[in-house]
């Protein structure tokens, strides 16, 4: 959500964080796709949009650290590079280790593919093998133009025209992987309660990804 920074204030800089958090646990004018789930807010942009990637690595650092005392299920990282990838990046990727020890760490990894309409690129990290990467479809279950996809994209969840609030408190629509990624992170921690309910313990990341994906 938008600059990593060991204070209190999480406060969205421009909106965007804003619309992801409601989209996972709004619960009031919108409501979540998992209304009754905790966040951990970590502010990693800043007002331009703009980011260091050792920022966006300490911020998926700490949910992983504080795991236990959160009882984090997912990390959803609605942001990505202009650079697209046709393959798994884990080679060259400076996310692929903090990735790696957050599905260690029972953690569920999830990034938007991108906007720029390719499908045979999408963007980094959601190109990292252990990131559940994904795409946007229209609320009819087509492919939404502008979203990226390729033969590595996990998932693909609404993102058309979706229903979100802004940092101001009021509904609007907006559209982007960024509003599908939210939406997978929530269903990921709704799964993971009933499992944990249903037969004492959670799923890996990979049977989470496997349940979504059949």
């Amino acid at each position: 959500t938008d600059s990593f920074a060991i204070d209190d204030d999480t406060s969205s800089a421009q909106g965007h964080g804003t619309r992801i958090a409601s989209i996972v646990a709004a619960n009031a004018t919108v409501t979540g796709i998992a209304p009754g789930a905790n966040l951990v807010a970590i502010k990693t942009f800043d007002r331009d949009r703009s980011a260091l990637v050792s920022d966006t690595i300490a911020a998926i650092d700490y949910c992983v650290a504080n795991r236990s005392l959160f009882n984090v299920a997912s990390i959803s990282m609605s942001f990505g590079t202009s650079l697209l990838y046709s393959g798994a990046c884990d080679s060259t990727s400076a996310y692929t280790a903090a990735v790696n020890a957050a599905v260690a760490a029972n953690v569920t990894p999830v990034a938007a593919t991108g906007n720029a309409g390719s499908t045979a690129g999408i963007s980094e990290p959601a190109c990292v093998t252990n990131v559940t990467s994904v795409g946007s479809t229209t609320k009819t279950f087509g492919m939404s133009a502008f979203s990226n996809r390729n033969g590595i994209t996990d998932l693909v969840a609404p993102g058309s025209s979706i229903t979100s609030l802004q940092r101001q408190g009021t509904a609007s629509s907006s559209s982007g992987t960024s509003y599908s990624a939210p939406l997978v992170a929530g269903a990921v921690a709704l799964l993971q309660q009933y499992k944990t309910f249903e037969r004492g313990y959670p799923l890996s990341p990979s049977e989470v990804q496997n349940t979504l994906i059949s």
